[in-house]
């Protein structure tokens, strides 16, 4: 893992040689962060003050059908109210995991079938996801309901990650960043990759909250 500073200098802050394929990752609580590992089914937990690394949780909801699937199983990690939610792109299923004094409870698959790369909450708790493969952006409401709010017309080729704004004047503006097809590519061709801003109409969560 690398560390970039405030003026964009980069370091290597910990290595996770047991890791297999790292992905998305979110923070837990002090100086902990959560990252995801796809192809081991697992969620690591890293202690940045003392470079510590250690499995968070391993779990058949979080791992791949078979060795064999090249697709990423978990993947996207976010947290909303006292839950982390996580995306198996494989299974295509989006898993709900409770938290427990910052320690993992059972994890139960929430929708299925579904397919998530990265995703962000708005302030209501709809999840916003990028589909990668399916071009698309997706709402999920509390209660599972799904639309799809964007796709390859409005520039979602390959979208594969996607946060809310920062400020007060983009709290409600989504950002995806999209590879433009790269793994399936479109008729016409790979496109270039760009980040695509969306109007959610709700503000959403700020990194940390």
């Amino acid at each position: 893992m690398f560390n970039i500073s405030p003026t964009g200098e980069t370091s290597v802050l910990v290595t996770l040689p047991d890791a297999v394929f790292l992905n998305g990752m979110t923070p837990l609580d002090g100086d902990r962060i959560l990252i995801a590992d796809s192809y081991r089914g697992a969620i690591w937990q890293l202690t940045v003050s003392t470079k510590k690394v250690d499995i968070w949780l391993e779990h058949l909801h979080l791992a791949r059908s078979s060795p064999a699937h090249e697709f990423p199983a978990v993947n996207g990690l976010k947290i909303f109210e006292g839950v982390l939610y996580a995306s198996n792109t494989e299974k295509m299923q989006l898993v709900k995991i409770p938290l427990v004094n910052g320690q993992p409870g059972e994890p139960e698959v929430f929708i299925s079938p579904i397919n998530l790369d990265d995703f962000a909450f708005d302030q209501r708790g709809n999840l916003y996801g990028t589909t990668h493969v399916y071009n698309s952006v997706v709402r999920i409401s509390p209660t599972g309901d799904v639309t799809i709010i964007a796709g390859a017309v409005e520039g979602m080729t390959g979208s594969t990650a996607l946060a809310f704004g920062r400020g007060e004047s983009h709290s409600t503006s989504i950002y995806v960043v999209t590879n433009g097809g790269m793994s399936f590519p479109p008729p016409t061709g790979v496109e270039p990759g760009q980040v695509v801003r969306l109007d959610a109409g709700i503000p959403g969560l700020r990194i940390g909250e």
